[in-house]
Formats: structure tokens, C-alpha cells, sequence
């Protein structure tokens, strides 16, 4: 018969009368640890997302980029459903985060949006993406030109009801210096048949261009070529 030390057996009577709390501990932190895992994206992964942003910013801005334009006035963003600490009131449906953007300019500056499962209370074009699928939105006001301060308040009102923000986190992006674009179209991405995140492209011209041919045509051709490109995306995404 072995007899345990006062001190070891005194040990193991507290943990059988923890035993409860220290398996909800070891769940917790078992759902933590694959969220974490599930977040993360491998290296070469991330490198891949930002060749695949970046060509296809190259390609819808080929014109913009030709005559000269700031790439940073022409972007591609990512967002993936993810969570975020923010001094608001915490949905439990999540938050569009930004994953990877086209280009070295703004890379730190990331809008997040709120989701939820009412399509009225998401927030910004990407959200409204997620909710009912493609978004489109074009010649927005240019709040970037001077202006009386009343009839810029009016534009600041507008822009930010064309896109789905308060006019707060408008100003507030104004008076970081942060570029606003004047169109807007956004794409929802599945991956493995399950919603995945958004892809964003917006632009400082408030009738982006895309490659020769007619008004129409170049409208189709340009919406084909972005539909080909989410699909792609999905695959890759699925894969890593």
C-alpha cells in the first residue's frame, strides 16, 4: 500500500474539488487555441494574397496608373468576419477585419465594420456586401475640396448615408488625413461554400474605368473579371 506525502495528497483533494472549473478552463482554452489556429495565416499564404491584390489593382487601374494616378487612391482590400476590441457596443455577430491591401501605402489604417444579423444595423459597403451580396456605389461627393463649412457638413451627411457609416467616422477619417474614395464595389467571398469575408475596391475616380469597348460592355467585362477573381480568391483560401 503507498502512502502519499500529507502536502501531494492535500494537492490532489483540491483539484478533485476544482475538478469543474479546470475542465471549463481546458475547454476555453482548447476553443481558444483553434480560433487562433484558424486566424492564422502561414507566411507564404499572406505573400500570395497581396501578389493576387496588388495584380488585380494593376489591372482595373491599369488606365488611372498609365496617366499617373497615386496607387493609393485605387485600392483592394480584403476583410475577412473576425473579432476586434473596440469602445463599442460588442456584437455578437462579429466584425469585418481587414486581411491583406493592395500596395504599401495606408497598410496600418484598417476600417473595421460591425456585422449583425439584422442587414439594416451592418456597417460600411463591405458590410452591406455581406448582407445582400454585391455592392456597387459611384460619383460620390468629393469632401477633399474646399468648401463653406455648411455645405461641406451637408456632403459629409451624404457620403456617409451612401455608405452605410455615421457621419462621425467620416469626420473623424477626414481629420486623420485618410483618403476617401468615390466609388465603392465590394464582392462577398465563400470559402468552402460557407461566408467567408469581402473584397473591397474603391476608388478615387467616381466612375472607375475598366479595359476598352463600350460603356456596357466595359461594365460586364470588368464585373466577369472581378467574379473570376473571387472565385480564384475562394479556392486559394479554401486551400490554405
Amino acid at each position: 500500500k503507498v502512502h502519499l506525502p500529507l502536502w501531494l495528497a492535500d494537492f490532489f483533494l483540491w483539484c478533485q474539488s476544482l475538478s469543474g472549473v479546470l475542465l471549463v478552463f481546458l475547454f476555453v482554452v482548447s476553443y481558444l487555441c483553434r480560433m487562433i489556429k484558424r486566424f492564422l495565416r502561414p507566411p507564404h499564404l499572406q505573400k500570395q494574397l497581396k501578389a493576387l491584390l496588388e495584380g488585380l489593382q494593376k489591372e482595373l487601374f491599369r488606365t488611372e496608373m498609365n496617366n499617373g494616378e497615386a496607387p493609393h487612391d485605387h485600392r483592394v482590400t480584403l476583410f475577412r468576419r473576425g473579432w476586434a476590441w473596440q469602445l463599442r457596443p460588442w456584437p455578437w455577430s462579429g466584425w469585418l477585419v481587414p486581411v491583406e491591401r493592395s500596395g504599401h501605402m495606408h497598410r496600418k489604417k484598417g476600417s473595421l465594420f460591425r456585422l449583425s444579423d439584422n442587414p439594416k444595423k451592418v456597417e460600411g459597403v463591405a458590410g452591406q456586401a455581406w448582407a445582400r451580396g454585391t455592392v456597387i456605389i459611384q460619383d460620390l461627393p468629393d469632401l477633399e475640396e474646399k468648401m463653406e463649412p455648411n455645405l461641406h457638413r451637408q456632403r459629409i451627411e451624404a457620403y456617409a448615408e451612401a455608405t452605410f457609416v455615421s457621419p462621425a467616422s467620416i469626420q473623424r477619417r477626414l481629420n486623420e488625413g485618410r483618403t476617401l474614395a468615390r466609388s465603392f464595389c465590394a464582392y462577398p467571398v465563400e470559402v468552402g461554400g460557407r461566408m467567408w469575408g469581402v473584397l473591397v475596391i474603391d476608388s478615387r475616380n467616381p466612375h472607375p474605368k475598366a479595359r476598352g469597348g463600350t460603356k456596357a460592355k466595359t461594365k460586364d467585362a470588368k464585373d466577369d473579371f472581378i467574379r473570376f477573381f473571387v472565385g480564384v480568391l475562394s479556392k486559394i483560401l479554401e486551400g490554405g
